[in-house]
């Protein structure tokens, strides 16, 4: 044993302790209890370490008490509590808990995946068509793509026999052009509301006035402000 323990050096709950591992009923004598220290055994993890932490607030107390007097023999007895601290604390098996990791379920259809893009905040609606137009466009004639495509029923609509024909076509159904046609439409039809205030239905006015890329003129946004407000129909 690295760490010998003189159980002559030990007080009684530390020969109990001693006895109580090993298998064995303590008996009130010291002499009967260094004889009981025969087999190993264990004892309530709680009261295990109960009785340690008791030896070790002993051990505490002596350690100040040396200091003091210097005695010699006290430091012999304190190793001997040490000692049989370690080997106590190294018998201590504690509980082993079974860790398991809960692996959701997983479907081979999952449903209602969403995938956010944010690359494009705080653009205007019609930037990132325009970009994607032009990157196309581009592509088309650096990678010499074929000219003429195929018919099919996704043409049967606007028939498009070229790359430049579907170019043109989502210039002509999504370019800033028929964006501000169609914010326009929206403008003129948005009338002020029951429970709107004034104030409230000009300033949302103006800000979808700020969205369009061709300005309208002061007489133009007035003339569309008094004609869909409440004034205009009151009056």
């Amino acid at each position: 044993m690295a760490r010998p323990i003189k159980y002559r050096s030990l007080n009684k709950s530390e020969l109990e302790y001693e006895v109580t591992v090993r298998g064995e009923n303590p008996t009130d004598s010291l002499i009967s209890l260094r004889e009981q220290i025969i087999s190993s055994s264990s004892i309530p993890l709680k009261d295990d370490l109960e009785q340690a932490e008791v030896t070790l607030n002993f051990v505490e107390t002596k350690i100040s008490q040396i200091e003091v007097s210097g005695d010699k023999s006290g430091l012999n007895r304190i190793e001997a509590f040490m000692n049989h601290l370690y080997h106590r604390l190294e018998r201590i098996n504690t509980p082993t808990v079974d860790i398991s990791f809960m692996v959701p379920q997983t479907s081979l259809n999952p449903q209602g995946i969403r995938v956010l893009d944010h690359s494009y905040r705080n653009r205007k609606s019609s930037d990132c068509l325009e970009t994607f137009l032009k990157k196309s466009y581009v592509n088309m004639l650096s990678k010499s793509f074929l000219m003429t495509l195929s018919t099919g029923s996704g043409f049967n609509r606007n028939p498009a026999l070229t790359w430049k024909n579907i170019h043109d076509l989502l210039i002509k159904d999504f370019g800033s052009y028929d964006y501000d046609y169609k914010l326009l439409e929206t403008i003129r039809k948005r009338t002020q509301g029951e429970t709107e205030t004034i104030i409230i239905y000009v300033l949302v006015m103006f800000a979808m006035f700020a969205r369009l890329s061709k300005k309208l003129s002061e007489n133009e946004q007035l003339e569309t402000l008094l004609h869909n407000s409440t004034l205009h129909k009151n009056g």
